[in-house]
């Protein structure tokens, strides 16, 4: 976040809070993030907000995916129409050439793995639960889309600072 120019950041905000206080919930029932955009009103915008669960931003393994994902979906309010057209064309044709297989298979996992009188997803072993993650991008339409991609280049800009990283990703 700190290599981002600071217009993009002015009017954004952050809360972290207890799982309960967010409605969302990834495939294990863990609440993640959420992102409320800012609203304008009289010529003046109100801040844009993500809100993280504390249990999951202090998790090294999610806590900066998390974070930058919201983000991303704040960031999505900067791009302009041109280059919005020109990324939902690609998101079209990434849904055609892999999203939909993705979605037929997180869906044939859920059906499969669904009990009946809860409807939580039991006894997901952890291949599966990949492939519902990797279904995440794909199934929330293209703003989903958007903000994983976004992370994926941050991430791999961010690994790319890091010597141990950045010697493993260049071979």
């Amino acid at each position: 976040l700190e290599m981002l120019p600071s217009k993009y950041l002015d009017d954004l905000g952050s809360s972290y809070v207890s799982k309960e206080k967010l409605d969302l919930a990834d495939i294990s029932g863990d609440v993640i993030g959420a992102y409320s955009p800012g609203v304008i009103m009289g010529g003046q915008r109100s801040p844009g907000i993500i809100s993280i669960a504390k249990k999951l931003a202090n998790q090294a393994d999610n806590g900066d995916r998390i974070i930058i994902h919201e983000v991303a979906h704040h960031l999505e309010d900067f791009v302009s129409s041109k280059d919005a057209r020109t990324l939902v064309n690609q998101w079209r044709r990434d849904m055609k050439n892999k999203g939909e297989s993705v979605v037929k298979q997180a869906n044939k996992i859920r059906s499969k793995r669904k009990d009946p009188k809860t409807g939580a997803l039991v006894g997901v072993t952890s291949e599966e639960r990949e492939k519902l993650r990797m279904a995440y991008r794909w199934e929330g339409g293209f703003v989903e889309w958007f903000a994983e991609v976004m992370t994926d280049k941050a991430l791999r800009d961010v690994y790319m600072e890091v010597p141990v990283y950045r010697n493993v990703l260049a071979k």
